[in-house]
């Protein structure tokens, strides 16, 4: 007697595990995927704007420098300072600084030269004097919890001597 085959008509309840089961991890692989494209372009966005903030920082300490060297000469070293700006000035100021919810600091530091060639060095160099007529100035941008911090640092000098 030959092997008869039976067609059955419907899913069956392993059937539709099966799809369902599928279709939830394409689902979650996807929410996983959209979450974190906006996680990151959020923290682009936000890396984005403290650069532009370090830098703002860097040209308006210039812009401080420009008006009389006094003003960044006379200063602390190593110790935070933060911007005042208004529409008609720009001081720098031991008040902490808050731009949104970006917090800017600047930080002065001697630079240092080789007393016979007048290169810049390492503190730590023998013959390395101070250069009074420049100084090694970081903004530091923080943001965020936990914190995340961007800096850039440049070097001014006394453009008048």
């Amino acid at each position: 007697m030959p092997y008869q085959f039976h067609s059955q008509k419907g899913i069956t309840a392993v059937e539709i595990l099966i799809a369902v089961s599928i279709a939830a991890v394409v689902l979650v692989t996807a929410s996983y995927s959209i979450f974190n494209f906006v996680n990151s372009a959020r923290e682009v966005a936000e890396k984005t704007q403290a650069l532009y903030l370090a830098e703002d920082g860097l040209e308006l300490t210039r812009y401080v420098r420009d008006n009389a060297w006094t003003n960044i000469s006379t200063l602390s070293l190593n110790t935070p300072y933060y911007l005042d700006v208004t529409s008609s000035y720009v001081h720098i100021t031991t008040s902490p600084e808050t731009v949104g919810n970006f917090s800017r600091s600047i930080v002065f530091q001697n630079v240092y030269r080789d007393s016979t060639t007048d290169d810049i060095v390492a503190s730590t160099t023998s013959g390395s004097v101070a250069d009074n007529k420049s100084k090694y100035v970081t903004v530091t941008v923080t943001w965020g919890s936990p914190t995340k911090t961007v800096s850039l640092s440049s070097i001014l000098a006394n453009l008048n001597p």
